[in-house]
C-alpha cells in the first residue's frame, strides 16, 4: 500500500514539555495487566513543537488535539480523598463547594487550546467539556460559541475522569449541541479502577440509542472492557471507535492478542474505526505501522482505518 492518507485522531498535547513528561510518567495502563507496556513511549515530551515534528515524521496529514482541562481530574480526585465515591446531588455539591469557579477556568482553557493550534492548520482543537462544573445549557451555549468563534471541530470526554457516566441525562443537551453542529465527540473507554465503571463499552448504550446520528467516537475500542465492545458494536450500527492505546499493548498479560485485535477490527467493521495514537505515549509512525502489522485485514481495510475513514467521518 502506498502512501495512504493518514490521520491521528487522538492526540494530548500540552503547554510545556514537562507537563507531557509528567502524563507518560504518571500513566500506569494497569488494565492489561501488571507492568510497562510492550511498545516503547515516543521520544517526544509533547508540546506543540513535538507534536508538530512527530506529524511531519510519520507524513500525517491531519490530527487531532483531543484536549482535557488537567485540573478537572484533581478537583475529583480531592473529593473521593474527601467524601469517597460518591455521585448525584453530593458530587454537585462538592465541586461546587470546591472550587465554585471551575466552570469559567474551563471556559477559559478551551479558548486558549483553540488558540493553541491557530498557527498549525493540519492539528484540529476537539475541546473539553464536563456536566459537573456548569449547567447543560450554559455548556451547550458555550460550546455553540468555540465552534462558531473559535475554530473548535469536536469535543472530548474522559467520563473515568470526570466521574459520570456516558448515559448521564445531564449530557443529553451536550449531546443535542453536538448533532446541530455537526460535531463529533471522542470519549475515553475502558475499565476503572473504583466500584463505578463510568467508561466501560456497555455505559455508551443509552446514548447510542438515544441519539442515533450523533458521532459519538468510543477511543481505545474499550481498552480493557474491549470484551464489550462487539456486543454494543451489533446493538448499535451508529457506534464509532478509535484505535488508539490498545494497538500498543500486544503481549501484556491481558491484552487482545494481533488476531484477537483484527477479528474484533473486521466483527466490527472496518469503516467504524479510526486510528488514534493516545500521543505523547506513542507516536504515529509507531501506531501506523501496527495498524499495518495486523494480521487478516486487507490493504483497504487498514487503508481506511489509517485516515479514509476520518476524513469522512470528522468532515476533513
Amino acid at each position: 500500500m502506498s502512501s495512504p492518507l493518514i490521520i491521528d485522531v487522538h492526540m494530548h498535547i500540552f503547554d510545556f514539555k514537562e507537563q507531557g513528561r509528567w502524563a507518560k510518567a504518571q500513566y500506569p495502563g494497569w488494565e492489561f495487566g501488571e507492568g510497562a507496556p510492550p511498545s516503547p513511549y515516543s521520544k517526544y515530551d509533547g508540546d506543540m513543537e513535538d507534536a508538530a515534528a512527530t506529524l511531519a515524521e510519520a507524513r500525517v496529514s491531519r490530527a487531532v488535539m483531543v484536549y482535557f482541562h488537567l485540573p478537572l481530574i484533581g478537583l475529583q480526585e480531592g473529593i473521593d480523598e474527601k467524601r469517597g465515591e460518591v455521585g448525584g446531588e453530593e458530587r454537585a455539591k462538592a465541586v461546587a463547594e470546591t472550587d465554585a469557579s471551575a466552570g469559567e477556568a474551563l471556559k477559559k482553557s478551551n479558548v486558549r487550546a483553540c488558540l493553541s493550534v491557530k498557527d498549525y492548520p493540519e492539528i484540529l482543537p476537539f475541546v473539553s467539556i464536563d456536566p459537573w462544573v456548569s449547567e447543560p445549557n450554559e455548556t451547550a451555549d458555550h460550546l455553540a460559541d468555540l465552534v462558531k468563534n473559535h475554530g473548535a471541530r469536536g469535543v472530548k470526554l474522559h467520563a473515568g475522569s470526570q466521574r459520570f457516566t456516558m448515559d448521564d441525562r445531564r449530557m443529553w443537551p451536550i449531546y443535542d449541541a453536538c448533532l446541530q453542529l455537526d460535531i463529533p465527540i471522542v470519549a475515553h473507554s475502558g475499565r476503572d479502577l473504583g466500584q463505578t465503571q463510568y467508561s466501560d463499552p456497555r455505559s455508551y448504550q443509552g446514548a447510542y440509542e438515544a441519539f442515533p446520528c450523533l458521532k459519538l467516537v468510543m477511543a481505545h475500542l474499550g481498552n480493557g472492557s474491549c470484551r464489550q465492545t462487539k456486543e454494543v458494536a451489533d446493538a448499535f450500527p451508529n457506534a464509532l471507535f478509535d484505535t488508539s492505546e490498545i494497538t500498543e499493548w500486544h503481549g501484556a498479560p491481558l491484552a487482545p492478542t494481533h488476531e484477537d485485535l483484527a477479528r474484533l477490527i473486521q466483527d466490527i467493521g472496518s469503516d467504524r474505526i479510526m486510528m488514534g495514537t493516545d500521543f505523547p505515549r506513542w507516536s504515529p509512525a509507531h501506531c501506523v505501522q501496527g495498524i499495518m502489522d495486523l494480521p487478516t485485514l486487507s490493504n483497504s481495510e487498514k487503508e481506511a482505518i489509517l485516515g479514509a475513514n476520518a476524513a469522512r467521518i470528522i468532515g476533513i
